[in-house]
């Protein structure tokens, strides 16, 4: 959540690309104390997205719902 940065990276492929696309929590989740009853959770939050040719000699292209910001951090 905010305030709390950490996600994981997202991949998905096709027989010609790969996506890779970091997720993180969203504004909505609250970490109130240390056990699953104290989490309320929220959504996610996609942040920097690209597509990977299989090849490696044509450049990444960025997804349209790419944000170039940083996601999870407090803004």
């Amino acid at each position: 959540s905010t305030g709390h940065p950490s996600g994981f990276m997202e991949l998905s492929f096709s027989k010609e690309w790969l996506k890779v696309e970091f997720v993180s929590f969203d504004s909505e989740w609250q970490f109130n104390g240390f056990s699953s009853g104290d989490i309320l959770p929220g959504g996610i939050s996609r942040g920097h997205c690209w597509f990977l040719y299989k090849s490696g000699n044509t450049p990444g292209v960025p997804c349209n719902a790419s944000k170039e910001g940083l996601v999870g951090l407090p803004t």
